[in-house]
């Protein structure tokens, strides 16, 4: 079972979504089994599935993510976010 994390960040949109894709291209992981990123009225909604609770740990854990999530511009842009995490989440196709 993996776990599925639905992030909504409130901002302006093409600010949140060019800072969403530097940081996954700064720190790509094969833990991430599939992400959907959609603009909304209010910024965009990121649904990310993760193979497993502790991949996403280890990954948020890692020394580089903090500097590449702070150079991504992904907290400035946000004015606001609700996040929620599904444990034991299943991914079909």
């Amino acid at each position: 079972m993996g776990v599925l994390v639905i992030l909504e960040m409130d901002g302006e949109t093409d600010a949140l979504l060019t800072a969403a894709a530097y940081l996954q291209q700064r720190l790509p992981t094969s833990a991430v089994l599939a992400r959907v990123i959609a603009p909304t009225e209010t910024g965009v909604v990121l649904c990310t599935f993760w193979e497993s609770a502790q991949a996403r740990e280890e990954y948020q854990a890692h020394p580089e993510y903090g500097a590449a999530l702070q150079q991504s511009g992904l907290l400035e842009a946000m004015t606001n976010r609700r996040s929620r995490v599904y444990d034991e989440a299943e991914l079909t196709p």
